[in-house]
């Protein structure tokens, strides 16, 4: 496996550095290529060559994460603090090469090393929010009803209901609680989708979403994509999108996780 990977490595060490090469050499020949012109149109054409460099690279190497683009950083200031344009073709040439052979390494490693945070994206901080007014809407269900999510007319393994218990006492700006998938959308662009009433919720202690006997899913971002549900665990790295597991309890709404999948646990912590 550390074998493939290495071939891997080497390959795309070989495919950006000679695309980065040729991207050097067509800039740097416009910029020379101009030596008639004004001081101030070389100093705006550097300037365009260098900003375009520096976002080409930073797309190729996007695939492994932001660290690509942070790599690339030290390249930009030693090359402006070398001489900039002043510089020969060759000698830049030389200075570039050393910094994608250090930024192609470096990366290689910090992959290899199996890091699960390289790919992952920041978990949303709506989601506290979230799960704070759905448990809110459950207190209020008991206080102002004397009913929770076990004990609403019609909720046993009625998604239906279970949806209008929620909608009763939450800020809704649409709803379909006829829909074989009943959903509503929060004030804060948020969807909720009832997906599994099996049996009167919290009738069993389970968390996961397999499991348990109402779960719920919440989009943080509503019907804008990705709409993919986030997943990974503590040993795989996280993969947090915009869909998360909810499992309704009796007087409570908990994140839904088990043992391959406790991303949203993990989110709200």
């Amino acid at each position: 496996m550390q074998l493939l990977l290495l071939l891997v490595f080497f390959f795309d060490f070989l495919i950006i550095f000679t695309f980065f090469i040729v991207i050097l050499q067509v800039t740097d020949k416009i910029i020379d290529k101009s030596i008639a012109a004004s001081t101030i149109w070389k100093q705006i054409l550097s300037t365009i060559a260098s900003i375009l460099q520096f976002f080409i690279i930073s797309i190729i190497l996007a695939k492994v994460g932001p660290v690509g683009g942070l790599l690339l950083l030290p390249y930009m200031i030693l090359d402006k603090k070398l001489g900039g344009n002043k510089l020969t073709i060759n000698k830049r040439l030389v200075i570039r090469s050393f910094f994608v052979t250090i930024i192609t390494l470096a990366l290689s490693i910090f992959i290899e090393a199996g890091l699960p945070d390289v790919k992952t994206a920041t978990p949303p901080h709506e989601l506290k929010e979230v799960l704070s007014k759905l448990n809110y809407s459950i207190e209020l269900n008991i206080n102002e009803n004397n009913v929770n999510a076990n004990t609403c007319p019609d909720c046993n393994s009625n998604r239906s209901a279970l949806a209008k218990f929620f909608i009763n006492k939450f800020n809704v700006t649409k709803s379909n609680t006829t829909a074989t998938i009943p959903y509503f959308y929060t004030a804060y662009g948020m969807r909720i989708d009832i997906i599994r009433t099996f049996g009167k919720c919290g009738a069993n202690n389970s968390t996961d979403p397999d499991r348990a006997n109402c779960v719920i899913l919440v989009d943080i971002n509503g019907d804008k994509l990705p709409n993919s549900l986030s997943t990974g665990n503590k040993k795989q790295g996280y993969d947090f999108k915009d869909q998360y597991k909810f499992v309704v309890k009796a007087d409570k709404v908990e994140p839904a996780f088990n043992s391959t999948n406790d991303a949203t646990l993990k989110a709200i912590q």
